[in-house]
């Protein structure tokens, strides 16, 4: 076991060297003893630094703390024994942690920092992985009055884990389409995460498919991609993403002015900078590109927010009469099951031959403006005007929902519980 002290210091100012044992320095007006033969820590409680972060692998508490106390002494520093004994003990921190100890078998673990770059890396795993898209974001600018290059795109983005042996583990296919259009697909990557010690982050590599179309329907057939090779791929060096968890979210972002090309349509060297936000339930994605002289090519102030979906599996009927006026009264177009996600997606009504009825069926989450209430939103879209023509609205984490016009009728059930 290691024992690792840490008490608030009071000493000489910042540069005593301590006989070849301790160094004492002044980090942010708190005071830093550390051992030079011994692993160098710092310690931060509430926000306060603290110092005497020595390291004794001696078992003994007590024999451990007189081992710090005789060693402040010797370093000259104003601190009694006493002090060590009561400080350390009784207002501040007693760690004992078994990073760097040696095992039965006589096997060092990790460091407490791989450590924690391993609980980061399992938690952005478990949140990464999904489908997001940011129709609320341009509902709202809408509802506000943008338009044109004001207005953001309508992006929907598919994050899928896949197994991909000759890249590595960790891989996911990458889909990203506009306008709801699954058909319209603006970019397709394949992402591979992997832990970068050096650089204390998690390190997305991003590749692009020298044949995009052979592996296009990715998301609807995972084996597709299974046999993929390296060969296959191109990435640019500089160009990848390094995340770290603030405990809160993670900040993904690239390395200054390391991600850049040479466009020979405008004949200059562009830089592409990348800022990311990732949570459990949303990932914010701004990318932006500057000349050599720091002119914006491309990009926006604001990020595309883009929240996690949720799917729901659901039936319809529409009244036949509605499309077919010599249709008798008791007959119905009825859709036994379809799927549809909960960030604004239209599913359109088809009849029983594959025709469009002319009406449409959205789900979608949203906040008004005069309640600032998040609501789950079912609505009837009469396709010829683009109106909806009637809606129920309910809690964003419900799990049923249903709607009954009597010449129409919706169902839905949630597939996943809501992420609040």
């Amino acid at each position: 076991m290691i024992l690792i002290l840490a008490a608030k210091c009071r000493g000489p100012g910042s540069g005593v060297t301590a006989a070849g044992h301790l160094r004492y320095d002044r980090v942010n007006s708190g005071h830093i003893y550390r051992r030079h033969d011994s692993p160098q820590k710092t310690y931060r409680h509430n926000n306060k630094f603290y110092c005497t972060v020595l390291i004794s692998r001696r078992p003994d508490y007590r024999n451990g703390l007189s081992f710090i106390s005789n060693s402040i002494e010797r370093a000259g520093v104003a601190m009694t024994r006493r002090t060590v004994f009561g400080a350390a003990t009784a207002a501040l921190l007693l760690l004992a942690v078994t990073a760097g100890c040696a095992g039965p078998a006589g096997q060092t673990g990790k460091a407490v920092g791989e450590q924690s770059l391993e609980a980061d890396f399992a938690r952005l795993l478990s949140w990464f992985g999904g489908e997001y898209n940011n129709y609320e974001q341009v509902w709202q600018q809408q509802v506000d009055g943008l338009e044109g290059d004001a207005l953001h795109e309508h992006i929907h983005h598919i994050f899928l884990p896949v197994s991909a042996p000759n890249i590595g583990t960790h891989t996911y296919f990458v889909k990203q389409y506009t306008d709801g259009d699954y058909e319209a697909v603006y970019r397709q990557r394949l992402y591979h995460f992997t832990q970068n010690p050096r650089q204390g982050a998690i390190q997305l590599t991003i590749y692009s498919f020298k044949e995009e179309h052979k592996y296009r329907y990715t998301d609807r057939n995972p084996d597709l991609i299974r046999a993929i090779t390296l060969e296959e791929l191109r990435t640019v060096p500089g160009c990848e993403v390094y995340w770290k968890y603030n405990g809160e979210y993670f900040d993904g972002h690239m390395q200054a002015q390391a991600c850049h090309f040479y466009s020979t349509r405008s004949k200059k060297e562009i830089y592409i900078t990348d800022t990311l936000r990732l949570t459990a339930t949303e990932i914010w994605i701004g990318d932006k590109a500057y000349d050599a002289g720091g002119n914006k090519i491309f990009g926006r102030d604001e990020p595309h927010k883009n929240r996690k979906v949720r799917y729901f599996k659901g039936w319809m009927g529409l009244q036949r009469q509605k499309v077919d006026p010599d249709a008798a009264p008791e007959e119905w177009v009825f859709v036994k099951e379809f799927s549809i996600h909960n960030e604004g997606q239209i599913v359109p009504i088809f009849d029983d031959v594959g025709n469009k009825t002319g009406y449409s069926v959205q789900l979608a989450r949203l906040t008004y403006q005069n309640t600032r209430q998040p609501i789950l939103k079912l609505g009837l879209i009469e396709d010829a005007s683009g109106k909806t023509v009637t809606y129920i609205w309910s809690e964003v984490g419900s799990r049923r929902l249903g709607m009954n016009l009597r010449w129409m009728q919706v169902g839905l059930t949630a597939q996943q519980a809501a992420a609040l």
